[in-house]
């Protein structure tokens, strides 16, 4: 069984009501020596920036795996650094799994400062969340709910923090890459479209 993987891929997000914009171009390699994506990221907003994305699994298997389904996690932990004007930005997201390879929660730090968190209490019958709970650090904790469109491999996604609800549509391609993402909150809405540039594949 084989992945077939974005080795190099292009996005562009717009806001509104801002009317702002910017772009990010990947280039991204597979190591089955250590079951790690990673990928050279250039942002641009205003300047251009340079980071690293890396994706840990815990095996070939579970990056094959993962693109099974629509909208599947796999990914044990994964972190961008990006050097900025104000230095090197750390995103982490560690995920934690049943032993059924289920998406139990999650726990995001910014620069080793806990950012949010979440715990899934609900599955469809392929092992994807549906339902649970969300926090943040700056708006508190409230309801996430998910649905999946397997047919138009769309998943929705929905949050009610207080004081901020949010709501997100993200289509997927055949390779599990999100290729539309819509983002809408009380204050604006984001649109990001990304374009597949070149594939690579990894089997297991």
């Amino acid at each position: 069984m084989c992945r077939d993987y974005a080795s190099k891929y292009s996005s562009v997000s717009s806001d509104t009501p801002s009317g702002g914009s910017s772009t990010l171009s990947a280039t991204c390699s597979f190591s089955a020596s250590d079951s790690t994506l990673t990928c050279d990221v250039i942002y641009r907003n205003g300047g251009t920036y340079p980071g690293v994305r890396t994706d840990r699994y815990a095996s070939v298997g579970d990056f094959v795996d993962e693109a099974g389904f629509v909208g599947r996690t796999l990914v044990a932990t994964s972190t961008l650094r990006v050097e900025d004007s104000d230095g090197e930005f750390v995103d982490l997201v560690t995920n934690q799994y049943d032993a059924q390879r289920r998406l139990t929660g999650y726990i995001n730090t910014v620069n080793g400062r806990q950012h949010g968190s979440a715990t899934y209490t609900s599955w469809d019958s392929r092992g994807r969340p549906t339902a649970g709970t969300m926090s943040d650090a700056d708006t508190g904790t409230g309801a996430v709910q998910f649905s999946y469109d397997d047919g138009a491999r769309t998943v929705t996604a929905s949050a009610a923090i207080p004081g901020y609800a949010v709501s997100t549509a993200t289509t997927y391609n055949e390779f599990n890459l999100p290729v539309r993402v819509s983002i809408t909150t009380p204050y604006y809405q984001r649109t990001t479209t990304t374009t597949v540039e070149a594939t690579d594949r990894v089997c297991k």
